[in-house]
């Protein structure tokens, strides 16, 4: 009977131990800022451009999530193409995403615009603007080629977020 407690104990305590290790792993993977889709952490300076959103989506939502998709197409394909830019969306409330929430301090659909050098963060923004201009779309769409054009030329030596 006490080999057979020893026994249980041990990998009871093997479990437990097997467990802990996966929630450290999973936490730390969730914790770490990473770049948009499939992009190596050594990928030279690049601008991720996600779009996060929840699982409810109102009107505006959908117009802002367009209207990027339409502007990255129409004026930023070749920059696409090199991977200078990355395009990708996220639910934020799926599994997983929740660094997106705490990285970009996001509450609401939004576009995030995100440079990497060396797959290190270098700065961020999160333009509100695009709430207020989403019912024009000429306009949102002249408003992100500008933010777009400025994260591009951004040097190190400005402030952490412009």
């Amino acid at each position: 009977m006490k080999k057979s407690q020893a026994l249980g104990t041990g990998l009871l305590l093997f479990a437990l131990g097997s467990f802990g290790v996966a929630v450290r792993d999973t936490l730390r993977e969730s914790a770490a800022p990473r770049s948009a889709a499939g992009v190596p952490a050594s990928q030279k300076r690049h601008l991720s451009i996600y779009i996060l959103y929840g699982n409810a989506k109102c009107p505006t939502c959908e117009d802002i999530m367009r209207l990027t998709d339409e502007t990255l197409r129409e004026d930023f394909a070749a920059a696409q193409s090199r991977r200078e830019i990355l395009f990708s969306s996220a639910n934020v409330e799926e599994p997983g995403n929740e660094w997106y929430v705490s990285t970009f301090e996001i509450f609401s659909t939004s576009v995030v615009l995100a440079l990497y050098d060396q797959g290190r963060l270098v700065t961020w923004k999160n333009p509100q603007e695009v709430w207020d201009l989403a019912a024009d779309p000429a306009a949102f769409k002249a408003f992100l080629r500008r933010e777009i054009q400025s994260m591009l030329s951004f040097s190190p030596q400005g402030p952490e977020n412009p």
